[in-house]
């Protein structure tokens, strides 16, 4: 507290509000930039998702139409990472099996999140996709 005199010159004990809007910005900025980094990080989960369900959308489509590219279990596990958009997916992430639906592949990956250490474990991300056979 400063003694201050208004304009008719009566001393009053006015409270120093200099430097209380950057207290408030100090206070703010780690929950401001969590929440930012947060959305960043909820954007990529999302991504990675999409990237799955492409994939394995394409991949069951393909080893159920075309033999020629997808005949084999290796082949189309080839073809699904390659239909991922960008995204960085091992081979071995996609399972592809023949059910009563048709031809079945199933991708799962772990998503390693930024909060891991308040997570301790990371996001498990998975992905599925049937797609009927043609009759020959």
């Amino acid at each position: 507290m400063i003694l201050r005199r208004d304009r008719r010159g009566v001393i009053s004990l006015a409270p120093d509000r200099r430097g209380v809007i950057s207290m408030e910005m100090g206070l703010m900025a780690l929950p401001l930039t969590m929440f930012m980094f947060g959305v960043v990080e909820l954007g990529m989960v999302i991504r990675m998702k999409s990237a799955l369900q492409y994939a394995t959308t394409n991949a069951a489509r393909c080893s159920a139409v075309n033999v020629a590219t997808c005949g084999t279990v290796e082949l189309t596990r080839a073809y699904a990472q390659t239909q991922t958009q960008g995204v960085a997916v091992a081979a071995s992430a996609f399972t592809v099996t023949t059910e009563t639906c048709g031809r079945k592949v199933v991708a799962t990956v772990s998503f390693p999140v930024s909060a891991q250490s308040i997570l301790q474990t990371g996001l498990s991300l998975s992905a599925q996709a049937c797609y009927p056979l043609q009759p020959a």
